[in-house]
């Protein structure tokens, strides 16, 4: 009997190996498999909030219920709020006084605004004046605006008439006439000092003046 080896069999070959899943197949199982883990931990994370969030909000209640106890205690040893019916009375009053003078307040500054904004255009467009040879010194403005008078120099009297027509062609000028126009030499000058005024004479105002005096 011979002990020499006739065939020689390799079992660690691919021959004799299980069969391998396809690498297709293991790329999906292994997919699946961090899915459900990752589904898991969010699972147990979700958990452990909700449960931390329902602490919370039972510490809260509690809380809640401790200060509200507290405050009945409060009020329970505070007197009865009393209201005084003649402090009440001095306060509706106070409020009425204090509503009376805002409206008048109003009223006020709103007459103001607009006898402002009227005298602003007066003086605005008056300065828009450019007659070469007229310098004004000094002008007014009366009556809420219905009076004006004029004061300055003139080269020659003849301007007078051009810088007036000029000037109530103006918006704010329209419909006005200066009755009284006055011009005299001032003495070792060479030019001429001019006074115009919507009101008329300086002495016929006076004498009107004089006049309502006595009939009162």
């Amino acid at each position: 009997m011979s002990w020499q080896i006739k065939q020689n069999l390799n079992f660690y070959t691919e021959e004799f190996q299980p069969p391998k899943l396809p690498h297709e197949l293991r790329l999906i199982i292994t997919s699946a498999a961090i899915h459900v883990a990752a589904m898991v931990v969010i699972a147990l994370g979700l958990m452990l909030f909700w449960f931390w969030q329902g602490e919370e909000l039972k510490y809260a209640q509690q809380q809640q219920k401790f200060l509200e106890q507290k405050i009945v205690e409060v009020q329970a040893l505070r007197p009865p709020l009393v209201v005084d019916a003649r402090l009440a009375e001095q306060r509706d009053l106070a409020r009425r006084q204090l509503e009376g003078g805002q409206k008048v307040l109003r009223y006020l500054t709103q007459q103001q605004l607009e006898e402002g904004q009227s005298f602003t255009q007066l003086v605005s467009q008056l300065g828009d004046q450019n007659v070469k040879g007229v310098w004004l010194n000094q002008f007014s403005i009366s009556d809420q605006g219905r009076h004006i008078g004029l004061q300055g120099y003139v080269d020659d009297p003849a301007k007078i008439s051009k810088y007036v027509s000029t000037l109530v062609e103006k918006s704010a000028y329209q419909r006005r006439a200066f009755r009284y126009i006055d011009v005299q030499k001032e003495v070792d000058k060479q030019w001429l000092r001019f006074q115009l005024d919507t009101r008329g004479h300086p002495q016929d105002l006076l004498s009107s003046a004089a006049d309502s005096g006595v009939r009162k």
